[in-house]
């Protein structure tokens, strides 16, 4: 067990490296996150127009982020379709060893 969990800490750069390649959107949600944190600050500080200004740029980092993901979903889903072999690329490593879960009401 504790080598199968260092086997995937090894991988982990590897994955935050593909990360931003196969999801589009998500610097523009990194970016928005840390404007925001900014903007939250300087409203903190008491500068409100500084605040102001960076929510703005934050609000189109989101609206980038949204519409390149949303460009991403697509691309790959058409490939989805082509190819049904990416799932088994994407199972976690739960769902390998033990299968799907299911939901029983």
């Amino acid at each position: 067990m504790p080598c199968k969990m260092i086997e995937l800490i090894k991988k982990l750069p590897d994955r935050f490296k593909m990360y931003p390649q196969e999801n589009w959107g998500a610097p523009f949600f990194a970016a928005f996150l840390l404007l925001l944190v900014v903007a939250a600050a300087s409203l903190a500080v008491g500068s409100a127009d500084l605040a102001k200004e960076v929510a703005i740029y934050a609000y189109y980092a989101l609206v980038v982020g949204s519409v390149l993901q949303l460009v991403c979903f697509v691309k790959y889903n058409k490939r989805n379709d082509e190819d049904k072999s990416w799932h088994e690329y994407q199972l976690l490593p739960f769902e390998q060893k033990w299968g799907s879960v299911k939901w029983v009401a």
